[in-house]
């Protein structure tokens, strides 16, 4: 009888644990960040959503606004693109991995003038999202970022976020 508790009682425990990222659920959060310093300012601001296609499995879609200030150099950014993730199983602290595409179209204003470029980048990386609640996660994601700007080599190097996100059950309720 002990064993049978036990097995019914792990089953259910690896149900809710598999619960916020079920194949037709949602995701809706983002990244948002602000750097300062001597005569530099940058602030960001990343909204996403996404869909689960399969269990633990996402698709989404993830537009930005950044913009920079260095001395007298002004940047304003837009971007859009889209990025998947797949989750591997934890309980309160869930890893995953994801890649990212962007396009992006920046304006560049000097005292000398202005100018606009466009560019397209990639992200890969990972990640934790730790639930703060049921529906509810904060994360961290680190990896390799690139960007290739038009008519320049492209750079690359670490990059990390800090954001949140929101887990909606298929049933248009938050997931217990």
């Amino acid at each position: 009888m002990k064993k049978i508790f036990t097995f019914v009682s792990l089953f259910f425990c690896i149900q809710f644990i598999q619960a916020q990222t079920d194949k037709g659920d949602w995701l809706v959060g983002g990244t948002f960040s602000l750097n300062t310093g001597k005569n530099t300012t940058t602030l960001s601001l990343n909204p996403n959503a996404g869909y689960f296609l399969l269990d633990n499995f996402m698709l989404g879609a993830r537009v930005g606004y950044e913009f920079s200030e260095l001395g007298e150099t002004k940047i304003t950014a837009f971007d859009i693109g889209p990025f998947t993730r797949y989750y591997f199983h934890g309980t309160k602290a869930r890893p995953f991995g994801e890649f990212d595409l962007d396009f992006q179209s920046a304006k560049l204003s000097t005292s000398l003038g202005s100018s606009t470029e466009s560019a397209i980048g990639f992200f890969i990386g990972g990640g934790v999202a730790l639930f703060i609640s049921d529906n509810v996660a904060l994360e961290t994601i680190m990896g390799y970022k690139n960007t290739k700007v038009e008519n320049e080599p492209g750079t690359g190097g670490f990059n990390m976020r800090i954001g949140f996100q929101v887990y909606i059950s298929r049933l248009g309720k938050l997931v217990k």
